[in-house]
């Protein structure tokens, strides 16, 4: 196997983050498991074989994911979007092994996402989870679909990645350097993400170990045309469920109120007018 590159830069402690803090009260636990992936047969490698850009990867494979759940269609996306978006979030100069191939930040990437967008696809909202908290990083997976994550590759798991086997921890290994992937599904025993062309299995302790950033990303694609979330949740509780996660407003738009006909019209201003009477 060639080898692979990373890409993502230590967080900046000085940049505000809006965090997820808990579950609306009637859903405190998470499911046993949620597969947000396996819909999607191909999550490219978008050049970060030989080029720093996972951070922008890992948002390209979200917005294809979503689009596939959500909308019920393949979300095209070449590598030079990608590769135009990480260019314009870290200043690359366009050449591979560059020394201006320094990666990014998870929130640089991010901010873009949510302000200029990936290949057309933007974010209505991220905010950050505790890694430490599995019940809660697991219910907002199954909740809003994707995670987007920050995390250590050592060189165990770049070897156990090329020899397809899920990512473990069994003691220290060399850290290589930051990088972020996609996760979409998960169980009891571990995360599966996307990276460098392929599905990656995780356990939870190698997430536990090596998982420092874990961010939801939210993306009104995953409302599908009914009103509804592919896990069936309605707009109200998807609000609720983000408000109560955050504190905020809850970034899903309402359905407008159905365009009434003159003969409506004139029912319910009939009925207007027989209450203001008491008739």
């Amino acid at each position: 196997m060639p080898d692979l590159a990373l890409g993502r830069l230590p967080a900046d402690p000085t940049q505000p983050k809006l965090r997820l803090r808990r579950l609306a009260t009637e859903r405190p636990e998470a499911p046993a498991s949620a597969d947000w992936l396996s819909a999607l047969a191909n999550y490219p490698l978008f050049r970060n074989g030989d080029v720093g850009d996972c951070t922008v990867v890992a948002a390209a494979h979200t917005a294809m994911k979503v689009d596939k759940y959500g909308q019920s269609r393949d979300l095209q996306i070449t590598d030079n979007q990608v590769l135009q978006a990480y260019a314009a979030i870290s200043g690359w100069d366009g050449k591979p092994g560059s020394a201006t191939d320094v990666g990014a930040t998870l929130q640089d990437a991010l901010n873009y996402w949510h302000k200029t967008g990936v290949a057309g696809n933007t974010i209505a909202a991220f905010a950050w989870i505790d890694p430490t908290d599995l019940n809660l990083v697991r219910a907002a997976l199954s909740t809003f679909g994707s995670l987007y994550v920050g995390a250590w590759i050592t060189a165990s798991a770049m070897s156990e990645f090329n020899q397809g086997k899920p990512w473990s921890y069994t003691g220290s290994s060399r850290l290589l350097g930051g990088h972020a992937v996609h996760i979409g599904a998960y169980d009891q025993n571990s995360f599966t993400a996307t990276t460098w062309g392929k599905t990656q299995k995780m356990t939870t302790a190698w997430f536990k170990r090596y998982v420092d950033e874990v961010v939801v990303p939210i993306d009104l694609d995953w409302l599908r045309v009914n009103g509804t979330s592919p896990a069936g949740l309605d707009i109200a509780q998807l609000n609720s469920d983000y408000t109560a996660l955050t504190g905020g407003p809850g970034p899903f738009p309402e359905p407008p109120p159905p365009v009434l006909t003159p003969d409506q019209e004139l029912v319910a201003a009939f009925d207007t007018w027989r209450e203001t009477k008491g008739v």
